[in-house]
């Protein structure tokens, strides 16, 4: 475990490279050249972000739908698979871009604590929860956010965003564990950019409150005419984040999920998030005490352990 968590933190970035990026043929049609695009340089730390804009001819040979696998349909998001090459195509690394339409229902969520066992309070904890053991999911989350797509999925369209301050290293062992050890839908990861080489590394616990408030800013004023719901934990500053983004959105802002890590009281809960409806909040400390706040026309029977 620790050489799989580990690793990934020794692999030495590739400072300002122009890698390419190869959109695969939906279908894997052998007959069709992947579609061949090149990126800007990297940045000193090896990433690079760039805007594509494709023709709808294009997205339609290049983009599948996201499937339920329970139950062989389609949730409406479409995905696009692609992969990255050197310019000596001596290295590939794979990925999925997530089509999400301009309006529906996003489920926004940090990880630590709030998904995944952490104990972000206790860093000796924290560490040996990171590094060293395999990863735990809250309770009833999976099965809270399946009730969430089932829910609002459909013709409105849910998407899933993990926005937290886990460092991108860590990537891949949270993808495998939420997506093919667990159930939980699929999901864009938006986390925390550190090089251990330099002085990003002591991004690494540092207060959260600046990174996720410009990651969730650049959500909403990307999609403005979607729905959130924002969930989070009681032990950082989860809170506090999501109310100010209710205050300068409020129509957006349909509820406010906090994982009561630290004994947390509904008068601490209006303290730390003022200007919040009582009614737009909730908190919990399982996901299945969630699921009687999502609309009850749509949703379906779910067994909760006892």
């Amino acid at each position: 475990i620790v050489q799989r968590r580990v690793g990934p933190f020794l692999y030495d970035n590739r400072s300002y490279r122009r890698p390419r990026i190869l959109l695969s043929v939906a279908g894997n049609d052998e007959s069709m050249a992947p579609l061949d695009v090149q990126v800007p340089r990297s940045l000193k730390n090896g990433h690079f972000r760039t805007n594509l804009i494709l023709h709808e001819n294009e997205l339609r040979k290049t983009t599948t739908p996201s499937l339920d696998e329970d139950h062989g349909t389609s949730n409406g998001i479409r995905l696009l698979p692609f992969h990255t090459v050197d310019k000596q195509h001596e290295h590939r690394f794979d990925g999925v871009a997530h089509l999400i339409p301009p309006q529906g229902v996003s489920i926004v969520t940090d990880i630590d604590d709030t998904i995944k066992i952490s104990n972000y309070l206790n860093k000796k904890e924290l560490l040996k929860n990171t590094f060293s053991r395999e990863f735990k999911a809250v309770p009833g989350m999976q099965e809270l956010f399946q009730q969430c797509q089932d829910t609002f999925g459909g013709d409105t369209n849910c998407c899933f965003h993990y926005v937290s301050a886990s460092p991108y290293q860590l990537y891949e062992e949270l993808q495998d564990f939420f997506h093919h050890q667990q159930d939980f839908p699929p999901a864009t990861y938006h986390l925390k950019t550190i090089r251990p080489k330099d002085q990003s590394v002591l991004q690494l616990f540092s207060d959260p409150l600046q990174y996720k408030c410009a990651h969730l800013l650049r959500l909403f004023r990307q999609y403005p005419q979607r729905t959130f719901y924002l969930v989070g934990d009681s032990g950082e500053k989860d809170p506090e984040v999501y109310a100010s983004l209710y205050r300068q959105y409020p129509d957006q802002v349909a509820g406010i999920w906090i994982r009561n890590v630290n004994n947390m009281t509904i008068t601490n809960a209006t303290e730390r998030m003022e200007g919040v409806p009582l009614d737009t909040m909730a908190i919990f400390e399982t996901g299945y005490e969630l699921l009687d706040k999502l609309p009850s026309s749509t949703k379906t029977s779910t067994v909760v352990p006892t």
